[in-house]
């Protein structure tokens, strides 16, 4: 499914995917932040809130903490991240220019510490897929925390930026729980593919998909082009991460030692 927003985005937030309208992603609202020095946005929702900046330059304040942060894109720049819990309110406030923002949130009565992310506390960082299928799925991969570093999270977010020509979540794969995708792309008017099951979805800077629980999923971007791609998923109440299960015919791809054309012989 591909969601529809309005671009370019206006200042304040852009809602993109809502709880209440979107129910078939289990609760994930989605939005981007705009921000300036004229123009500032509260975030105080009663739930589990993520902060990602995209570019520019903020300031967060919150729970009597302030922290400043700049990113001048998310190709080349590795990410940090707020992680709020649902009683605590933050404001943000832009310092040099516009700055952008993804806001994730969805409900969570659990009781965390919130907590600023810098790019050396991600769960993970990773160039990943170079070594297999001749490269055809290499991409930096970030994973911003999961619940064997925070139990009481109901949010898997992360960040995956594709080389040009080249897969991502491949070979393809489903879960049970509902996923957000959010695209951009260097140039700007990059686009790739995003497959879901039978479907594909032509994507372009900016836009958005949805996946429901238990469709198949993978994506492509086109060659010349870098994709940036942020994705979203609510965790089940059962204290888990995400089992992943690759669709059946494909994966024997998923073996280092897998043999395809030109070697793979002829039946």
């Amino acid at each position: 499914m591909k969601y529809s927003h309005i671009s370019p985005f206006s200042y304040g937030l852009n809602h993109l995917v809502i709880d209440s309208l979107n129910p078939e992603l289990m609760g994930l609202n989605f939005a981007i932040a705009k921000v300036n020095t004229d123009h500032a946005v509260v975030l105080d929702s009663e739930q589990e809130k993520l902060v990602v900046l995209l570019s520019g330059s903020v300031t967060y304040d919150w729970d009597g903490q302030k922290i400043t942060v700049k990113r001048s894109d998310p190709f080349h720049e590795s990410p940090t991240a707020l992680h709020l819990n649902s009683k605590s309110v933050c404001t943000i406030k832009g310092r040099e220019g516009d700055a952008e923002l993804i806001v994730v949130s969805t409900e969570n009565a659990a009781h965390f510490a919130s907590k600023f992310y810098s790019s050396e506390d991600l769960a993970s960082e990773e160039l990943v897929g170079e070594e297999v299928l001749d490269g055809k799925t290499k991409r930096i991969k970030r994973v911003f925390f999961h619940r064997n570093t925070c139990q009481e999270t109901n949010l898997f977010c992360g960040e995956l930026v594709n080389y040009p020509g080249c897969w991502a979540c491949f070979p393809p794969h489903l879960h049970s729980e509902p996923e957000i995708y959010y695209y951009r792309f260097l140039p700007e008017s990059g686009y790739g593919f995003s497959e879901q099951g039978d479907e594909v979805f032509k994507v372009t800077h900016n836009d958005l998909v949805g996946i429901e629980d238990g469709k198949t999923h993978s994506q492509v971007t086109a060659p010349g082009y870098a994709g940036f791609i942020f994705w979203a998923q609510k965790l089940q109440d059962n204290g888990k991460n995400i089992d992943y299960h690759l669709v059946k015919e494909h994966a024997w791809l998923d073996d280092p030692a897998a043999t395809f054309f030109p070697e793979k012989p002829s039946i």
